[in-house]
């Protein structure tokens, strides 16, 4: 889930995320970390598959953890994406 935040100037998006399983969850919690409360141009010129590769996770992710992974990474670039043309 994303919303605006209301606290600064800029356009900054929250991101927020759960999961029930214990994996997935440290998962989200990565992401959220890297991106949550930065701007959406911030977001787009984050390289987090640079990020990613260079903590090595997907040798210790199951295909389908990794690609769920991945999938919430074009999710947030989507949303940033999105962000940036409404503020346009």
């Amino acid at each position: 889930m994303a919303g605006r935040d209301p606290g600064g100037p800029e356009h900054r998006l929250v991101l927020k995320g759960d999961s029930d399983a214990h994996i997935v969850k440290g998962l989200v919690a990565l992401m959220l970390l890297i991106f949550s409360r930065k701007t959406p141009d911030d977001i787009l010129k984050t390289d987090a598959r640079a990020i990613l590769e260079e903590l090595d996770l997907r040798q210790h992710l199951s295909p389908m953890r990794a690609n769920g992974l991945f999938s919430m990474l074009e999710r947030i670039e989507a949303l940033a994406a999105s962000a940036k043309k409404q503020t346009a």
